[in-house]
């Protein structure tokens, strides 16, 4: 079930600080995962039904790009979750070594898999570290936590191991949300033995433009006479919210052909990277280098031609400034240079409560951690005041007495 090989298709890029490892995958795989998690999610009245499946595609050292994928057959024969039962394990086993023989599959690895919460939200559970570290067991390997929600878009989030195989399970480090959804081709039929109820909701939308992923729903705005009072109003509110784009000279010839056009834009939470994919420079690059500044942190992103010629590349935010730098190269040549600025807040919905509650916590030990140094310090102060007071009545209780 390989998403769309369109060029002008999004992608999504996740990264985090706390992560060596940068995933990308495009957005209409991402919206035929979400389709799959919210059909299951209404197959049953209430809770909904959990799925997983095999995560495929390309890995350069710390970069990951995932491609394609399969669902896991679960019999679900331990309720609605996806808990593998022993008959699930085996027919796993046998899936995996498929996949090697797969020829849709070619020259793609094992990335690791995907799996649907309906109620335990974005985290990883013990069933799932379970079959995290019993099937996919590689440094690089990683976990996707579907979350759908009634009535609100689908949270999700990556989860990968640490130095150390150390992985943290209560939250991903960085959260998103999907509101696009597609179906889901070949979904695998659920177990009968389950008990289905009638659906709360509609079905999922198809046909949904990938370029609405991680995009809230919008209230539609009535018309009223004061039209230009209004738009002015949301034009200020927009830059107060979004940012100024800002872009910088460009290294390219005069001429609409030649300008890269890259800019950088604020929508549904992430920002979208821009370029002009018909321009000469772009056409005869076979490889693109991005550098951006979020904040303080770097990341570096390398762009083969397939993907440049998509134009567009999605970027989870932290920060509210944003530099965009854009190398094209045709072999080891450099043939054009582009830059762009962004300026604004960083997004709230990856502001997760408890992550936050966490820096709280971690900022009052840090100042106890501070008043207790003060203290040891002043401690060791009055030790020493002591200590040569000692030594003078020492000293005076040596001298010879007349």
């Amino acid at each position: 079930m390989p998403a769309d090989s369109s060029h002008n298709q999004p992608i999504l890029l996740w990264s985090a600080p706390e992560s060596r490892y940068s995933i990308e995958i495009p957005a209409a795989l991402l919206e035929q995962l979400n389709g799959l998690a919210l059909s299951a999610f209404r197959r049953l009245s209430r809770g909904g039904l959990e799925v997983g499946g095999l995560l495929f595609g390309e890995r350069e050292e710390t970069r990951l790009r995932i491609l394609d994928w399969r669902q896991v057959e679960c019999e679900h024969a331990r309720g609605p979750g996806f808990l593998l039962s022993g008959r699930d394990r085996d027919l796993l086993v046998q899936q995996l070594e498929q996949a090697e023989r797969d020829p849709q599959l070619n020259a793609l690895v094992l990335l690791g898999f995907f799996v649907s919460h309906t109620k335990r939200g974005v985290c990883l559970s013990e069933e799932d570290l379970e079959i995290y570290n019993r099937f996919f067991p590689e440094p690089w390997q990683v976990v996707l936590v579907l979350h759908p929600v009634k009535g609100r878009p689908t949270q999700a989030g990556f989860f990968v191991r640490e130095d150390g195989g150390l992985v943290r399970t209560e939250t991903s480090y960085r959260e998103f949300i999907i509101e696009g959804a597609r179906p889901a081709e070949k979904m695998l039929e659920p177990n009968p033995s389950v008990s289905l109820g009638s659906a709360s909701e509609p079905e999922p939308p198809s046909g949904i433009s990938s370029e609405q992923l991680a995009r809230p729903a919008r209230a539609p705005v009535k018309a009223t006479p004061k039209i230009p009072i209004l738009a002015a109003a949301l034009l200020v509110i927009f830059f107060v919210v979004f940012g100024i784009p800002q872009f910088a000279s460009r290294e390219a010839a005069p001429g609409s052909k030649d300008q890269v056009g890259l800019k950088v834009l604020a929508e549904g939470g992430h920002l979208h990277i821009e370029w002009n994919r018909h321009s000469r420079l772009v056409r005869e690059a076979d490889q693109a280098e991005f550098e951006i500044t979020d904040g303080f942190r770097l990341t570096p992103i390398g762009l083969d031609a397939s993907l440049l010629q998509t134009g567009t590349l999605a970027y989870a935010h932290q920060s509210g400034d944003v530099m965009v730098r854009l190398t094209l190269k045709r072999g080891r040549e450099v043939i054009g240079r582009d830059l762009a600025r962004w300026l604004g807040v960083a997004s709230k919905f990856r502001q997760n409560p408890e992550l936050t509650q966490i820096e709280e916590s971690c900022a009052k030990l840090e100042a106890e951690v501070a008043s207790l140094k003060q203290a040891i310090e002043k401690a060791r102060a009055e030790e020493r005041d002591l200590e040569r007071q000692l030594e003078r009545l020492s000293g005076l209780l040596s001298q010879p007495r007349r």
